[in-house]
């Protein structure tokens, strides 16, 4: 079983791996696809989704910065991409996906929360050409509040755990609800390895979130049209809002015994 958190369209696709090329077992269950921006907190709720389901957690971005540091021919390639705002080609994210998955399938591993993909509708498809998947879960998130979002995103060098220091409180208005997100602030031993990253300026991210919009509705309408779509409201912060959403992905957990969600 897959768990799959999406960047750039806000759905999550619940997946089991099971036809993967080269016979690897990859039947998808879940993808988790955020709103039309990065910033919402993806990487934390699918760490702690995929922890509360038994899934293996592969996150395309992480993969991604693995390859940039180690400054392979592939990982120049991306890190020029990113740095002038623009999305990744489908084939790079393809090659480092299906290199970790082959690594793990190779140990017995075959439920997987991908974070981060697909984010194009060609991704989607070639997703659907070797995995079954289950579900796609819209996270919604005001576009307003994503810019803030974006611009508080810290992450240890150390660890490589993420956290947010942005505090955001909107009030509400004309009939949308109110939005409470405290920070999710490092703890002290990591305080002096906090790191910002590059491509977390005022001017990318607003290009990133022009480019999101026209890659996040095809994928978003690929899953609607097969009826794998899953509309869910981020209304406060992690530790209110994972509850929720454990209690929203209950009725699609294929009998998996254990959905709760440490919110700590």
């Amino acid at each position: 079983m897959t768990l799959v958190l999406l960047p750039g369209s806000s759905l999550v696709h619940l997946c089991v791996i099971e036809k993967f090329t080269l016979s690897f077992c990859n039947l998808i269950h879940l993808i988790l696809i955020p709103p039309v921006s990065q910033g919402v907190g993806k990487g934390t709720y699918s760490k702690r989704v995929a922890q509360a389901l038994g899934f293996s957690h592969i996150a395309a971005g992480d993969l991604v910065r693995d390859e940039i540091k180690a400054r392979s021919s592939l990982g120049i390639k991306m890190q020029d991409v990113v740095k002038s705002g623009q999305l990744l080609s489908d084939d790079l994210i393809l090659q480092v996906l299906r290199k970790r998955i082959r690594a793990d399938a190779l140990e017995g591993v075959n439920r997987f929360l991908l974070d981060g993909f697909p984010r194009t509708q060609h991704q989607a498809q070639a997703l659907d050409a070797i995995a079954d998947v289950h579900l796609a879960v819209n996270l919604d998130l005001r576009e307003e509040v994503l810019v803030d979002k974006c611009l508080g995103r810290r992450i240890c060098s150390k660890c490589g755990d993420n956290y947010n220091v942005a505090d955001i409180h909107v009030a509400a208005k004309d009939g949308k609800s109110a939005i409470v997100m405290p920070p999710l602030n490092p703890p002290e031993k990591c305080l002096q390895y906090m790191e910002r990253r590059e491509d977390d300026t005022m001017e990318t991210i607003l290009r990133r979130l022009e480019v999101y919009k026209a890659s996040a509705k095809p994928v978003e309408e690929f899953y609607q049209d097969k009826g794998l779509l899953l509309d869910f409201e981020i209304k406060g912060g992690i530790p209110e809002t994972l509850p929720v959403l454990m209690e929203a992905l209950k009725p699609y957990s294929n009998g998996l015994s254990d959905m709760k969600a440490e919110t700590a």
